[in-house]
């Protein structure tokens, strides 16, 4: 069986409709990064569904989404908004992911909440 993104999107909501401010960190963790996950593969559909090679650098993919969006935003600057919050995105996971010594905290998720509902809509204004 497969999922698209609107089911990807639906199960965080699902998963996370009690997320708050008590929650625990762990929680908070889990959901920034099924949250970029979920933006990721959206991005990533987005480009390849109009020809855009997404191994361009010698980079793993998310790194090269980002350089894609960054010379993107060198030719047309109102790619810049996109590019800027798809890379805090990826730190942000990375952070969630990787550091478990820096605190995540409640302004944190509601910063990924705002990527999570803004980016989906960028993507889709400027990746045509």
């Amino acid at each position: 069986m497969t999922v698209n993104i609107n089911d990807l999107h639906k199960c965080i909501d699902e998963m996370f409709i009690n997320i708050n401010e008590q929650s625990s960190e762990s929680q908070m963790r889990a959901y920034i990064n099924r949250s970029y996950y979920a933006v990721f593969h959206e991005l990533k559909m987005a480009m390849e569904s109009v020809g855009i090679d997404i191994n361009q650098y010698k980079t793993g993919t998310h790194n090269n989404l980002c350089l894609i969006l960054d010379d993107m935003k060198n030719q047309n600057k109102s790619i810049q908004k996109l590019a800027l919050q798809f890379r805090d995105f990826l730190t942000q996971r990375h952070n969630a992911d990787y550091d478990l010594d820096k605190n995540i905290t409640w302004h944190h998720v509601k910063v990924i909440m705002q990527y999570k509902q803004n980016l989906p809509s960028l993507i889709k204004e400027h990746i045509k």
